[in-house]
């Protein structure tokens, strides 16, 4: 025993027992961090990562590329690098790196980066705490439209439901053509996932959103923290709504025979079976007749049933019957008995009937009395009266007739004419000034499209009229200058130029409009006075085709 307690071995009466504890929420673990003395010699081998980006990503990348450097140089020793010939991005560890697990963060870090994930959130997943995951949901769909559909439907109006999303996990979520990226703890990535699995899978992401509030508020209860939830979570029922349509006639499966079925009869084997085939053509065109007669009686029957219905008394109630019979005088000065009740359909019909008359009424009226001066009944002479009555006369109505042709004539020629004439120029100069914006709509876009660099200039060529164009230098393309009104002219950049001319152009379509409406108007009242005109002239239209051809007024 004493040698056993010189050789430093501990004895029975000295043991030690070590007790594991059961954990309760492994995610509420605090992982212990990595530091410099926990690996002094550092790394013996050289690991590197590299991803491709798209070429849309490059601006951003080569301008966010220090930021990158510095933080995974100075905070981890690791060296990136960026090659934009080749549209990639490479991470390697070096001599001052010493964790391990840094290597596959930087992996994460760039393939985010990659992604559309800015700097800001991607550069989160270099914490410990912190893990990404990218989703991809191209395959779980195959018609194009129904995956479209189903994307939105993950990020929601104004991206309400991906909001609420980010806020439930705590993570940091960005849908991205054929993948989600995903960024924040491990336990809410996990979450993400199935939400985003489900919904590609046409189960509606307000289901899991609900039962995550639901979780939520059932934590904060601890009382219910050992028991099953399941009766609080929401159920989904999936309802399959591409049913085949049913028909309305079901055709019944006969029993089986082995034996073939009969020939349907012909129309000479029906006419042996009836002995009409052998009728004199007399006698069959007597029968028809006699068919046809017969249906003509129960048809004409039909009619004078259903004419006689209207004269037929309606049908009493026996009970209100007996209860005015009963109660004597008390119902003196209620309805009749058997008086037919009051439909307000019928009423309703009446009513709109007789406002739809008295409306016609009134046009008519109104279109008398516009038409009123224009017409004119010169009246015939009597050949009772004398030569010298019919003179005066014929002489008094010629000249009324004569004044007013003129009136007419003038009101014409120096009112309704001027008018169209203005109108139609100013709809006119309306149409030059909006053809005139849309084509420095379509130079801007010109612009826009040529992707020139900050204060590039450009190089255009301008007409000077003729189809004569000479080259033209602009300094500052971003910069414009238009009208506004009264003379004055506003400065604008592009994005404030193209709102502009969009709501310009709204504006004068409106006006444009307006002059149209105006100028059919006056048009019509033209047509009006014309054919005023030509009542009061006595010109027949019938014989249009005697006349000579003559200038239209409105070509």
């Amino acid at each position: 025993m004493g040698s056993d307690s010189e050789d430093g071995l501990a004895g029975p009466s000295t043991t030690t027992t070590t007790t594991t504890a059961v954990v309760e929420n492994a995610w509420a673990m605090k992982i212990p961090k990595f530091e410099a003395q926990d690996n002094p010699h550092g790394l013996l081998e050289e690991s590197s990562f590299a991803t491709l980006f798209p070429k849309y990503r490059e601006k951003y990348l080569r301008e966010s590329w220090p930021l990158v450097t510095k933080a995974l140089h100075d905070h981890h020793g690791i060296r990136a690098e960026l090659d934009l010939i080749e549209g990639s991005m490479t991470v390697k560890t070096t001599r001052q790196t010493f964790d391990p697990y840094i290597i596959i963060k930087a992996r994460d870090f760039i393939k985010l980066m990659a992604r559309s994930v800015p700097y800001e959130q991607a550069i989160k997943v270099l914490d410990d705490e912190v893990g990404s995951e990218i989703i991809k949901i191209g395959g779980l769909v195959r018609n194009k439209d129904r995956f479209v559909k189903r994307r939105q439907r993950l990020i929601g109006p104004n991206g309400s439901t991906l909001k609420s999303i980010e806020l439930l996990t705590r993570c940091y979520v960005l849908v991205q053509g054929n993948t989600v990226a995903a960024l924040g703890p491990y336990q809410g990535l996990k979450q993400v996932r199935k939400i985003v699995v489900d919904t590609m899978n046409n189960v509606h992401p307000i289901y899991n959103i609900k039962s995550l509030m639901i979780k939520r508020e059932l934590m904060k209860d601890p009382q219910l923290k050992h028991e099953n939830w399941e009766r609080f979570l929401p159920k989904f029922e999936k309802k399959n709504l591409s049913k085949r349509k049913e028909p309305l006639k079901k055709k019944e499966k006969k029993p089986y025979t082995p034996f073939p079925p009969e020939m349907p009869q012909s129309k000479v084997d029906k006419q042996l079976a009836t002995g009409e085939y052998f009728l004199k053509p007399t006698d069959k065109k007597r029968r028809k007749l006699e068919e046809q007669k017969d249906k003509q009686a129960g048809s004409q029957a039909k009619r004078d049933q259903k004419r006689m219905k209207s004269f037929q008394p309606p049908k009493e109630d026996k009970n209100k019957a007996n209860g005015t019979s009963q109660t004597g005088g008390s119902q003196a000065n209620g309805p009749p008995v058997g008086a037919s009740t009051l439909d307000m359909d019928k009423l309703k019909t009446k009513m709109e009937k007789a406002s739809k008359d008295q409306k016609k009424k009134a046009k008519k009226r109104k279109m008398h009395e516009v038409l009123k001066p224009l017409t004119m009944n010169v009246s015939s002479p009597s050949p009772k009266s004398s030569s010298h009555s019919r003179t005066t006369s014929a002489s008094s109505s010629t000249s009324n007739l004569s004044e007013k042709i003129l009136k007419y004539e003038t009101f014409l020629n120096e009112q309704l004419k001027p008018d169209l004439k203005a109108t139609l120029e100013a709809r006119d100069r309306v149409f030059s000034d909006i053809a005139e914006y849309l084509a420095l709509r379509n130079s801007i876009c010109a612009i826009q499209a040529a992707k020139l660099r900050p204060k590039e200039p450009l190089k255009t060529k301008v007409d000077l009229g003729c189809n004569f164009y000479v080259q033209a230098h602009v300094d500052e393309p971003e910069k414009l200058f238009l009208e506004i009104g009264l003379g004055f002219f506003l400065e604008f950049s592009q994005e404030e130029a193209l709102a502009f001319i969009e709501k310009k152009s709204k504006v004068l379509e409106d006006k444009a409009k307006t002059l149209t409406d105006e100028s059919c108007k006056i048009r019509a009242n033209i047509k009006l006075t014309l054919e005023g005109l030509r009542e009061l002239q006595n010109i027949c239209q019938t014989n249009s085709k005697q006349r000579p051809p003559h200038r239209d007024v409105f070509a």
